[in-house]
């Protein structure tokens, strides 16, 4: 769990590409595979910025998640949001002009890590 500073999760095609999938803020989860039963890790996490993470074994989440029931729902409907922007990404991809896929991102990005100023 992102506790200060912002993380990229990113996947590295072989190639060598980092393409960034999500852009952690405090508050949110990542690395957890093992809450959806997944044995591995498709992404990289690497921080942006300063930042302080609390983390856990990947083999310690059966009992965290019988003891911390809220912490359980929460990585739930993480991944289920993660999921729906997915989505969202792939129809704006085949749908949608190059400008409007970059305005739509920058829009993502500053409600994700912006501050109302």
């Amino acid at each position: 769990m992102v506790l200060s500073g912002f993380v990229r999760l990113m996947r590295i095609t072989p190639e060598g590409d980092q393409i960034v999938i999500h852009h952690g803020t405090p508050g949110d989860l990542f690395g957890i595979a093992a809450a959806i039963e997944n044995p591995a890790y498709s992404l990289t996490a690497k921080w942006a910025s300063d930042g302080k993470a609390l983390v856990w074994p990947a083999g310690a989440w059966p009992g965290i998640s019988e003891t911390l029931p809220g912490l359980a729902q929460a990585t739930r409907r993480a991944v289920s949001a993660r999921m729906h922007a997915m989505q969202d990404t792939i129809v704006e991809m085949a749908t949608r002009p190059v400008a409007q896929r970059i305005a739509l991102s920058l829009m993502r990005l500053a409600d994700q890590a912006g501050r109302a100023t």
